[in-house]
C-alpha cells in the first residue's frame, strides 16, 4: 500500500463525495415533470458514474497503473454492470401493479445507484490496495466484482 499526504486523502474522499452527489442530483432532476427527464440520464446515472468512482478508486490506491490495465478494468466493470442489470430486471420483471410512484422511482434509482457504485467501487479499491504486494488477491477481487454486483443488486431489487 502507497501513504499518501492528508490532502491526497482529502481530495480523494471531497472528489468521491462530489461524484456521488452528482449522480442523486441527477436521479432527482430526472424525476417525471422534470426537464432532464430522460431514461439515458438514469443509465448514464447507474452506469457511468459507478464505473467513474470505480476507476478513480484503484487509480487512487494504484497510482502506477498502467493504461492498458485501466483499460481491462474499465471493460470488465461494464461486463459486470450490464450483467448486474439485466439480472435486476429478470428479477423486477415479474412485479404487480403499475407504476410506483415518482417516490419510491427515486428511491429505486438511488438504491441501485448506491448499490452498483459499492458493488463495483469496493473490489476495485480492494485490488488497487493489494495490485503491489498481494497481486493474486487484487486480481481475485477484479475477478469477484461481477458477484458482488449481482448480489447488491439482487437484495435491493427484491427491498423495494
Amino acid at each position: 500500500m502507497t501513504t499518501t499526504n492528508p490532502l491526497e486523502q482529502r481530495q480523494f474522499v471531497g472528489l468521491l463525495i462530489g461524484l456521488l452527489a452528482l449522480g442523486i442530483l441527477l436521479l432527482i432532476g430526472s424525476l417525471p415533470g422534470s426537464p432532464l427527464r430522460s431514461g439515458n440520464l438514469e443509465l448514464v446515472v447507474i452506469f457511468s458514474l459507478p464505473l467513474l468512482i470505480a476507476l478513480i478508486t484503484y487509480l487512487r490506491f494504484a497510482p502506477s497503473a498502467i493504461w492498458w490495465e485501466i483499460v481491462l478494468l474499465g471493460i470488465w466493470g461494464i461486463f459486470g454492470l450490464a450483467v448486474a442489470a439485466f439480472i435486476g430486471f429478470l428479477l423486477t420483471m415479474d412485479a404487480t401493479g403499475g407504476y410506483p410512484g415518482a417516490r419510491i422511482e427515486l428511491l429505486q434509482d438511488i438504491t441501485r445507484f448506491v448499490a452498483m457504485t459499492v458493488g463495483v467501487g469496493l473490489p476495485y479499491g480492494l485490488a488497487g490496495m493489494f495490485r503491489e504486494e498481494k497481486p493474486r488477491i487484487a486480481v481475485l477481487s477484479v475477478l469477484l466484482a461481477p458477484i458482488a454486483l449481482i448480489i447488491l443488486v439482487s437484495v435491493t431489487s427484491s427491498l423495494l
